[in-house]
């Protein structure tokens, strides 16, 4: 029995080794996305069968989402992305988002702040004062 873990542990450890292979291989610069890389695992390792394929298939993607350098996203800009830069992505939407709430926060006290203040008084400035008082004399003189 123990003969029989050994040869499907070698089998699915030469799928995993080959898919790492591949995803380390790959700039990133877009997603990767699924089918692109069961087609070079299946091309490296000379695999054709359909039913193969499937199996194949399967353990790729098992391997990839429990891989916590990768990430395995859906929809239309899915695929299988880095993790860091994921997080990266996130981290700067976050941000964004609180940045938006601050602004939204100060526009909102700036529109409540005048009614706080008081009305501004008919009367001079002490600044005012002194510089009408310096205006005098220089008249005066």
């Amino acid at each position: 029995m123990s003969n029989i873990i050994q040869t499907v542990g070698a089998e699915a450890m030469t799928v995993y080794q080959t898919a790492l292979e591949i995803l380390e291989d790959w700039k990133f610069d877009t997603n990767l996305q699924f089918p692109s890389l069961l087609d070079s695992v299946a091309k490296k390792l000379q695999i054709t069968n359909d039913s193969e394929l499937k199996e194949l298939d399967a353990q790729i993607r098992y391997f990839v989402r429990r891989n916590p350098a990768y990430k395995s996203k859906r929809g239309a800009h899915g695929g299988i992305a880095l993790a860091s830069a994921e997080a990266q992505r996130e981290a700067v939407k976050a941000a964004r988002v609180q940045a938006k709430a601050d602004a939204a926060a100060k526009i909102e006290a700036a529109l409540i702040a005048p009614a706080a203040i008081p009305a501004p008084s008919d009367e001079p400035t002490d600044d005012e004062v002194d510089e009408a008082d310096a205006m005098l004399e220089i008249e005066t003189a």
